[in-house]
């Protein structure tokens, strides 16, 4: 599989051609096991915001991970499609010569889909309404989200998932990879601003024309509109001319600094806490008379603030290598 490309970078053509045989691809692979009921994109290739670059042969390579969930006819995991998921990924990472490109991909059982979790990616999951393979009616089964039920424990965790990525990666590529990385995390902010100021919107360009001016200067930076804009034209175009106009160890102080903006917003918004306990969480441990499960859930707040600080405490210092945070992580949000 290679797109060998003499047109514009933007050229929705030739980065379709992509997504539609990575669609392709998993399709084939899951269509064949009766226990899969559908399969449904997520993230940026859903919204048709993913990221591509011009490698030096001249091949249009795929920057965004492909992220979908599959559903399922029963209550556990199908072994043999997720084996054949896990081959077909392998496969794609010779194909695909990227430094970020992964398929992704988790399982949930079409029983629980009404009671899913009202997370902000789940949300765009249901707007984007992007079907890899099996039932439209998929769809009808999820649950329906807005600003006034969404889970804002889990949106106040994306703080952290945008710090440890940047800290995860930073040391390992080179400086132009590096700089998309700052700019692609740092868009999230408007992932969490917009629920805030009470509008839930799919879309980062949508949601960038609808910041709310009132915190520019405030809030955030005077100038933090400026670099979104930029930061939304890095992540589209890998070979904008913006590369060049700011160095790497800039990007990185500003990208801290807006991480410890947001923080001291969310703080703001909550009273004093940029982390809060996961309602649903506790609720459900409650009804279990889960003791420990009870205590964990209400722990969790201080030790995702402890997270935050000394993640950034590692980012000021540019300790990329020595301090490893994936365990703490992996406990906190089940992340892999």
């Amino acid at each position: 599989m290679w797109f060998w490309v003499n047109s514009n970078l933007h050229d929705r053509s030739d980065s379709n051609r992509i997504i539609d045989y990575i669609t392709e691809s998993v399709r084939e692979a899951l269509v064949i096991h009766p226990e899969v009921y559908a399969a449904i994109l997520m993230g940026s290739c859903s919204r048709g915001e993913e990221s591509y670059y011009l490698d030096d042969a001249g091949v249009l390579q795929l920057l965004s991970d492909y992220e979908f969930t599959v559903v399922t006819n029963t209550n556990s995991i199908p072994e043999a499609a997720n084996k054949d998921l896990i081959e077909l990924n392998r496969k794609l990472k010779e194909e695909i010569v990227s430094p970020f490109f992964n398929l992704e991909w988790n399982f949930v059982w079409k029983k629980k889909l009404p009671l899913m979790d009202k997370r902000f990616i789940n949300f765009e999951m249901s707007e984007a309404k992007y079907l890899i393979c099996g039932d439209e009616g998929v769809f009808s089964l999820l649950p329906r989200i807005n600003v006034h039920n969404l889970n804002f424990a889990e949106l106040n965790s994306v703080v952290n998932h945008r710090l440890y990525h940047v800290l995860r990666d930073f040391s390992q590529i080179p400086e132009h990879q590096q700089k998309y990385l700052i700019a692609r995390n740092t868009l999230d902010i408007l992932s969490v601003v917009l629920p805030y100021e009470g509008k839930l919107i799919c879309s980062y360009k949508k949601r960038l024309e609808q910041f709310p001016t009132k915190l520019v200067g405030t809030a955030f930076s005077d100038d933090i509109l400026i670099r979104l804009k930029k930061s939304l034209e890095m992540k589209k175009n890998y070979s904008s001319l913006l590369y060049k106009d700011i160095s790497v160890e800039d990007m990185l102080n500003m990208f801290i600094k807006d991480m410890q903006n947001l923080h001291d917003y969310q703080k703001v918004k909550q009273k004093g806490l940029a982390f809060s306990v996961d309602k649903r969480r506790l609720f459900k441990a409650v009804m279990k008379l889960q003791g420990k499960q009870i205590k964990k859930v209400l722990q969790r707040p201080e030790e995702e603030e402890k997270l935050f600080q000394d993640m950034m405490h590692s980012l000021r210092d540019r300790s990329f290598m020595t301090c490893d945070f994936s365990d703490r992580m992996i406990e906190l949000y089940q992340y892999q």
